[in-house]
């Protein structure tokens, strides 16, 4: 069994893994993980996950596209957002950012990269459902926190007043 690190950040997390989906409670996850990974003896992991194109899917764009097809693969989109992310994270001052894209479903996918990582912590982004089915079926943030075996850090986007919540303020106090 390999030995964990015992050195401590100001944190007290090493390694901090964040996924991201390119909305804007993504990009604020990444935002949150990245400040609390500006030790520099801590690593900030952003994760990605894609579908994988089916054969027959794939083969079509290959067919449409010849040797432009791989900039519309999921891979390549995938590859983007990291790099974006990434961005966000080195200017929010994250000191080391890995970037990791993996297929599959997406709490599955991020669980492997946590696990892959080390992670002490995972930072994802609050989706409200406000219907009968969100309700029922639940969040990826929630699904994430039942099967995470270390911290989950889930990151609400700043409130806005909406006229469904009577102008209350998510904020105590």
């Amino acid at each position: 069994m390999e030995e964990r690190q015992t050195h401590k950040t100001r944190t007290g997390y090493r390694s901090i893994v964040v996924g991201i989906d390119n909305t804007p409670r993504s990009n604020s996850a990444v935002v949150a993980a990245a400040r609390l990974a500006q030790d520099p003896s801590a690593s900030l992991t952003i994760a990605g996950t894609y579908r994988r194109l089916p054969s027959s899917e794939w083969s079509h764009t290959s067919d449409l596209l010849g040797e432009d097809a791989y900039h519309v693969t999921p891979v390549s989109a995938m590859d983007e957002l990291l790099a974006a992310a990434a961005s966000r994270a080195h200017a929010a001052g994250a000191a080391r950012v890995v970037r990791c894209s993996m297929p599959g479903k997406p709490v599955d996918a991020l669980l492997a990269v946590a696990k892959s990582a080390r992670a002490d912590l995972i930072v994802v982004g609050e989706r409200v459902f406000d219907t009968g089915w969100g309700r029922i079926f639940g969040s990826f943030a929630a699904e994430m926190a039942r099967r995470c075996p270390v911290d989950v850090l889930i990151v609400r986007l700043p409130h806005t007043e909406t006229p469904d919540d009577g102008g209350n303020d998510r904020n105590w106090g």
